[in-house]
């Protein structure tokens, strides 16, 4: 006979243990309720090359899959590795150039993104005002260099299936890109947005500069300013943005520009005068240097008088003195930026008879690149801050374009962080230069800019905007169903157990009522 404290111990433990096998019933069932609909996105992943004119870029993004902006999901594109390669893709010449100035970016994408995801993996490359310069004097170079690496890509072990993934963006693109970049950066994305919230770009390269923003209001509509749009859908939100570029008139190529037209005024002297330069400061450039370039050669740039470039050629080099003369030199940059008529009516162009939309109080500008460098070299050297002062700035202009070079160098010596010499000559130039073109983009003050060279700690570029514009687009990838969270190897064995477990704790339970 059992005794009574042995009964109850033993009942204890079977209510104990169907206790047990209830939880682990009800464990089980709450797992497959959740999961069993759940999906694992795994990542995807790009490798994107930015070709620029003195080296390319190659950045590799992560996404996880299945997720498109275009319908309206909070897409995060992650940076989770780069590499850098110079010089330009315009000093191609073979297929086996090709292989080589790759090969190590390719080999260091191909160790970073895993083996089975690497057929899913887009390769791009865009090349930018370099190449658009390139192709004006030489379009068959060009083609023949894009082919070489486009070869290259569709035989590596990443998804290349178009050649429109090997390309030269066009200044309007570049611009939207970086317009895209920098939202982004600043969180100014979300399916509620109000496309006219976003922040603006002012961007300013070695052979060009963009605008690009969102008009408060589209004042014009016809298809002739309709072509200074690009329309893009990001988190389900359609956008139409303004976006221009000015090709000749980045910092490198419009300093030519600038030189190629004093020795035309000059008529081709070797040494020549130069306003936006200080006293004593002397610049040396050759004449292949103008020659080859299709901006000073007169290609693209329309000089007053015409350039002559015979009478050029009669010198091998030639020699600019600076006087410090900041007069003149408003009225040289005047020269360069002439007040051509407006082909879309009255005060409605910016500069170099491009349309521009108005620019209003509730418009905000990202103002990076050269923008923020070049006025940071002059907060330095003027001790002042003057990113939100346009009027200091012009007046802290004037008094360093009076020095002679000697007294700028003494200044620049005692700084923390001196500037480089070939950026402190031009110091006086590119103040001017930038000074004229605020007032051709009708900024009065700068309010509502922000210079700066990243926003939340990222690098604002075009190769991310590139990228996000990509994973937009519902055909960007093939269609791949995404597993379950809860695969059905897991999911059979599961109900199995529960089963058994549901009867075990069903026995206990009738024997502790029953049996003992």
């Amino acid at each position: 006979m059992i005794s009574e404290p042995r009964n109850k111990r033993v009942k204890f433990s079977l209510v104990g243990i169907g206790t047990f096998l209830l939880l682990t019933l009800i464990t089980i069932v709450v797992l497959i309720a959740v999961y069993y609909d759940s999906y694992s996105y795994p990542n995807d992943y790009a490798v994107v090359f930015d070709a620029g004119s003195s080296s390319s870029k190659m950045y590799i993004y992560s996404w996880k899959s299945g997720l498109s902006a275009n319908k309206g999901h909070n897409v995060t594109i992650s940076e989770i590795g780069n590499c850098f390669k110079s010089p330009g893709i315009d000093k191609l010449k073979t297929k086996d150039d090709t292989i080589i100035y790759f090969n190590d970016c390719l080999q260091n994408a191909s160790k970073t993104i895993p083996n089975e995801r690497k057929s899913r993996a887009h390769i791009v490359l865009a090349a930018t005002a370099g190449m658009r310069l390139l192709n004006v004097s030489d379009s068959n170079q060009t083609q023949k260099i894009l082919g070489f690496i486009r070869d290259h890509f569709a035989k590596s072990e990443f998804l290349f299936k178009s050649n429109d993934q090997v390309k030269i963006l066009t200044g309007k693109e570049e611009g939207l890109y970086a317009w895209i970049s920098a939202n982004y950066f600043a969180n100014k994305f979300t399916t509620k947005t109000d496309p006219t919230t976003t922040v603006g770009i002012l961007d300013l390269g070695g052979a060009s500069t963009q605008i690009s923003f969102v008009p408060s209001s589209k004042s014009e509509n016809n298809t002739v300013t309709n072509d200074f749009y690009e329309k893009a859908r990001i988190l389900g939100v359609d956008y139409s943005t303004y976006s221009h570029s000015f090709l000749c008139w980045g910092v490198n190529q419009i300093q030519l520009v600038y030189q190629t037209y004093l020795l035309i005024k000059n008529n081709y002297t070797e040494q020549v005068n130069a306003a936006c330069f200080n006293t004593n400061a002397t610049i040396n450039f050759t004449t292949a240097s103008i020659v080859g370039s299709n901006c000073a050669n007169g290609r693209l740039f329309n000089f007053p008088n015409g350039i002559d470039l015979t009478t050029l050629g009669r010198r091998s080099f030639y020699i600019l003195n600076g006087v410090s003369d900041p007069i003149k030199c408003q009225e040289e940059m005047a020269i360069l930026f002439p007040d051509d008529s407006c082909p879309y009516g009255s005060n409605k162009c910016s500069f170099d008879k491009a349309y521009l939309p108005p620019i209003t109080n509730k418009n905000t500008f990202y103002a990076f690149t050269n923008f923020y460098y070049k006025l940071a070299n002059t907060e330095s050297l003027s001790n002042k801050k003057l990113k939100k002062d346009l009027n200091g700035y012009a007046t802290e202009t004037q008094n360093l374009c009076s020095l002679n070079y000697s007294d700028l160098t003494a200044i620049n010596k005692k700084l923390s962080s001196p500037i480089n010499d070939d950026f402190l000559k031009s110091t006086c130039f590119f103040n001017y230069y930038l000074l004229k073109m605020f007032n051709k983009y009708k900024i009065t003050n700068f309010d509502n800019i922000e210079f700066m060279t990243t926003v939340n700690g990222n690098t604002i570029g075009w190769s991310l905007g590139y990228m996000i514009d990509l994973v937009n687009r519902e055909d960007f990838l093939p269609y791949e169903a995404p597993p379950r969270k809860l695969q059905p190897e897991f999911f059979i064995p599961a109900i199995t157990i529960a089963s058994i477990f549901t009867v075990l704790a069903f026995i206990s339970i009738l024997v502790c009522l029953f049996g003992l």
